[in-house]
């Protein structure tokens, strides 16, 4: 039979994961441990008590973090876990259910709970996305099946997800996005994902439907009702004067999306805006230009090709085509023709 403990005092993160051939891992912070071992060598069982104090990870600082152990041969359980950085709070629970001394493979479990997080107190986000601002509040709770990659590592597939994300009071470069809620629920290995945004004055909707397999193949649709074309600007590329934008309108329509969602490179999206209206003021004394029949496109390995898009305003008629490619630095192979 097994009966120990032990105590573990202002140890310093980093060296203990440099001593567990970890070195890669970026992580800090002074840790405080209690541990105690039961049962036999073929059904060990042990508790323990952790807390880590003016500590980081991935670069992303925290002052507390504390949790509860349990582990037996086949489960570990880590239990009331909770970081406080500040006003962020992060509580979580998590079990790994695995073979006898196999930690490659198995069932993780988890859910986690925040407190409405500050997005400018995010420093992964910040570096990423400067400028960005307003709060992300989660709650989430799923499973993950483990198991040995090609390469050695672990490779993941989501087996169950419910997951309900808040975003409130989004801005980007000091231009106001709107709110957002989006929610996923999965039931027999299909996963389905609800979107409402209040993006650039409009009224956002999405839907989509993913299968738990291979890729995650599926599909979405987001419809966008009276999308404000001078907000979108206004955020998308800010005017370097801070003057209001000189075009002005609106675009009501839907995206369509299709594909795999761990390969985006291989989804493909269908534009259809069936209302469109374009204004130029105040210079040009109110001069409109309104879409003749669908504005339709479709996006592929980042190239949006323009299928067909008509203009009409006063003494003018124009059709558009031809292609954007997001991914270089001169975009536009475009055709216009008309008067």
């Amino acid at each position: 039979s097994l009966s120990g403990g032990g105590t573990l005092r202002n140890a310093a993160v980093a060296d203990l994961l440099t001593l567990a051939g970890r070195p890669d891992v970026r992580a800090d912070g002074i840790l405080n441990a209690t541990a105690q071992v039961s049962g036999t060598v073929g059904n060990p069982q042990a508790n323990a008590e952790v807390e880590v104090t003016k500590g980081s990870f991935q670069g992303e600082p925290f002052e507390r973090l504390t949790a509860s152990l349990a582990g037996t041969a086949r489960e570990v359980r880590l239990m009331s876990g909770q970081v406080t950085a500040g006003a962020k709070q992060v509580r979580f629970d998590a079990s790994f259910q695995h073979p006898p001394q196999r930690l490659d493979t198995g069932l993780l479990q988890f859910q986690i709970q925040t407190s409405a997080l500050p997005l400018d107190q995010i420093h992964t986000l910040t570096e990423a996305r400067p400028g960005v601002r307003g709060t992300l509040q989660i709650a989430a709770k799923g499973a993950v099946n483990v198991s040995s990659g090609n390469a050695g590592g672990a490779a993941l597939r989501v087996a169950g997800l419910q997951a309900d994300v808040m975003a409130r009071n989004l801005q980007l470069t000091g231009q106001p996005l709107g709110d957002a809620h989006l929610t996923a629920n999965s039931e027999g290995g299909i996963l389905r994902t609800h979107l409402e945004s209040t993006l650039a004055n409009s009224a956002v909707r999405g839907d989509g439907e993913w299968r738990l397999e291979q890729e995650y193949p599926g599909s979405a649709t987001i419809t966008f009702s009276r999308l404000d074309l001078a907000a979108l600007r206004a955020w998308i590329a800010p005017s370097r004067s801070g003057l209001p934008s000189r075009i002005g309108g609106f675009a009501e329509g839907e995206l369509r999306l299709n594909g795999p969602a761990l390969q985006p490179d291989r989804m493909r999206a269908e534009l259809r805006i069936p209302a469109l209206e374009v204004r130029a003021n105040p210079d040009l004394h109110g001069f409109v230009l309104r879409n003749s029949g669908p504005v339709t496109a479709s996006i592929a390995k980042s190239v949006i090709s323009i299928e067909h898009a008509t203009l009409t305003g006063p003494s003018t008629d124009l059709a558009v085509t031809g292609k954007v490619s997001l991914a270089q630095k001169e975009p536009f192979d475009l055709r216009v023709n008309g008067t």
